[in-house]
């Protein structure tokens, strides 16, 4: 059984950056303490993309709680589960042109991202890992 999804009462209510608040990576489950960190970071270089692209992007999964990225058939050490990861789309762009775009910059050193991967369902998942080197994949 899916967990609901969370109102807004029972969300942080932070304005991040310019166009992100720390609600919209809280879908089904609230964010602990300990990843708040994370989550700010990860927000602050998706911002630099939203900027440079000049176009919304839309977040369609962020932090996870355990559970339910277990029943959702996540990795096993996903980065959603320390708000390190969000699956998104631009709302401008198909996903094959806004993943090139992601990719150009990531590798021109525009932003920090280390993991991205590629879903021709829609959408594209980037992540601020700790590792020297990015880490890509198409699911």
């Amino acid at each position: 059984m899916k967990p609901q999804l969370l109102k807004s009462e029972e969300k942080h209510d932070l304005q991040v950056t310019t166009n992100f608040n720390l609600s919209e990576l809280e879908f089904r489950s609230v964010i602990p303490d300990e990843y708040l960190g994370n989550a700010k970071k990860l927000l602050i270089e998706l911002q630099k993309v939203r900027d440079a692209l000049g176009s919304p992007i839309i977040i369609t999964s962020g932090y996870r709680a355990a559970e339910y990225n277990q029943e959702i058939g996540g990795a096993t050490k996903s980065q959603h589960l320390t708000a390190c990861a969000v699956d998104c789309y631009a709302k401008n762009l198909t996903v094959q042109a806004f993943h090139k775009f992601v990719r150009e910059g990531i590798k021109a050193k525009k932003w920090n991202f280390k993991g991205l991967g590629f879903y021709d369902r829609g959408w594209i998942h980037v992540d601020i890992r700790d590792t020297p080197h990015l880490v890509e994949w198409i699911g």
